[in-house]
């Protein structure tokens, strides 16, 4: 037997094959799993960088809307006047009157806004076919007008941004705005009816808007007086203490 050739009764040997290496999964939360700060406040830059062209239809839709309701509300008024005691007359015209302070301001509010997302609607593109900005050697200015709007002017991009932000501004509050006006009218309509309510059937002696009033004064004074009493008390009031669970009890 040639010693050359290999033994049949030998073991093989086998080359291992190097397998590349697998580059590890990035790890993602479950979709249930909470974010942390870090987390959420890069998922809201996010939203808010997609958020401008939602805001351009949410504040034109609402703006045609708000719009048509000045002139209803006035059809209303002088249809519901001549129909309704003169108790009731006092009730509806406050709400009436309300309402419509509420309407004029949100068209303001949305207004202003529409005009500074078409400002930043502007200005990104201006940007996208500028993108270097003022070509400063085209301008026919002297060098001290030049000097003087080369440091004054500021970057498109820096000029979108800041109308993006002044956009958001105003859209946030205008919402809040609304919130606080629902929230108000709720309670008025509540408190109105069981003013009404006790004027007619109970306290039939008493004014629908005396009533009213007294209740207009205690629902905005009970929170103020809570707030006042913690503030004197300070540290002689008992976390546990019937004063403190009034107070949570108002507040709430």
């Amino acid at each position: 037997m040639d010693e050359s050739s290999p033994d049949p009764r030998a073991p093989e040997h086998h080359t291992p094959s190097v397998q590349p290496a697998t580059p590890a999964a990035p790890s993602v939360a479950p979709p249930g799993a909470a974010l942390d700060d870090d987390d959420a406040h890069a998922a809201i830059r996010r939203l808010h960088e997609r958020s401008g062209e939602v805001e351009l239809l949410i504040s034109g839709a609402l703006l045609f809307g708000l719009l048509q309701l000045p002139g209803r509300m006035d059809h209303w008024w002088t249809t519901v006047l001549g129909s309704v005691d003169r108790s009731a007359t006092v009730f509806l015209f406050l709400l009436y009157a309300y309402v419509r302070i509420i309407v004029i301001t949100l068209i303001a509010a949305f207004g202003v806004h529409l005009v500074t997302r078409a400002y930043w609607v502007g200005l990104i593109g201006l940007d996208s076919v500028f993108p270097d900005g003022v070509d400063w050697n085209e301008v026919r200015y002297g060098p001290v007008a030049k000097d003087v709007y080369r440091h004054r002017l500021p970057p498109l991009a820096t000029l979108a941004r800041r109308a993006d932000q002044v956009g958001s501004a105003i859209f946030s509050v205008a919402f809040w705005l609304i919130a606080v006006f629902l929230f108000s009218i709720v309670f008025g309509i509540v408190f109105g009816g069981l003013s009404w309510a006790l004027s007619r059937w109970v306290l039939r002696d008493v004014p629908f808007t005396t009533l009213l009033v007294v209740f207009a004064v205690v629902v905005g004074a009970l929170p103020g007086l809570a707030i006042a009493t913690e503030r004197i008390m300070g540290r002689r009031l008992r976390p546990d203490g019937r004063i403190a669970g009034a107070i949570r009890a108002v507040l709430a």
